[in-house]
């Protein structure tokens, strides 16, 4: 009987350890997973112009600690549907991609949030889509309707 007691007071130990280990675990996933969708949700983009208002084109911002690659962004300008464009790394800061008439666009540069104007409120300005991934490679999504979310890997 008491080899029974003994080992069945072993057996629940060994269950609230393995209770409690499942429970550290989860937490620090949870954890793990809110930084990266912190760290990603670092990644803006909108319209702008700017101070001559001669200029036009969509600005990137980076706000969080570390670049992010091959940057996908799907864009609207009046009204109608522009050539995505990727930039291979945006690091931290502000980037300013200028529009051309047609679809197409310029070559990024760095810019500063004094030099442009952002566009807020235009029925016929809008980001649709930014695909990207973040320094670690993880895959990420931003659209208006779902705001970032991570990219769920095909099978």
């Amino acid at each position: 009987m008491m080899d029974f007691l003994s080992s069945l007071s072993q057996v629940l130990t060994f269950i609230v350890a393995a209770v409690a280990a499942y429970a550290a675990w989860k937490q620090w996933s949870g954890q793990k997973e809110d930084k990266e969708l912190r760290n990603a949700a670092g990644l803006s983009a909108w319209w702008a112009h700017d101070e001559s208002r001669r200029e036009w084109g969509v600005q990137v911002a980076n706000s969080s600690d570390s670049p992010f690659m091959n940057v996908e962004i799907n864009a609207a300008a009046n009204g109608k549907p522009k050539d995505s464009f990727t930039v291979k790394l945006i690091p931290p800061g502000v980037i300013f991609i200028p529009s051309e008439p047609s679809t197409t666009w310029k070559q990024p540069r760095r810019a500063t949030e004094e030099q442009l104007t952002p566009i807020t409120n235009s029925s016929k300005h809008d980001i649709t889509k930014i695909n990207f991934a973040d320094y670690r490679g993880k895959l990420w999504q931003w659209t208006q309707e779902k705001g970032t979310q991570p990219v769920k890997a095909s099978k």
